[in-house]
């Protein structure tokens, strides 16, 4: 979760854009396991990254009827 990681922009870019493409839809769930992970394990999410995370989780718990994968990772990613 550090702003700094290479690794850390790609998954964050895998979650906040939302491609319809199957193989970006696959990759764009490994991200958000990958987020809630590390939410969990650090507890710490720095306000720059908060603000742009938010709106886009609680759209994809909206979207639990299309997505319901994409829904559970997000509900683990803001619990």
């Amino acid at each position: 979760l550090k702003s700094d990681c290479d690794v850390g922009k790609k998954v964050f870019a895998y979650i906040i854009n939302r491609k319809t493409e199957e193989s970006y839809a696959s990759l764009r769930v490994l991200a958000l396991g990958i987020l809630a992970n590390a939410m969990r394990a650090s507890s710490i999410v720095p306000e720059s990254l908060r603000s742009s995370l938010r709106p886009v989780l609680l759209q994809d718990l909206h979207n639990a009827e299309e997505s319901p994968n994409v829904a559970l990772y997000a509900a683990r990613c803001l619990e």
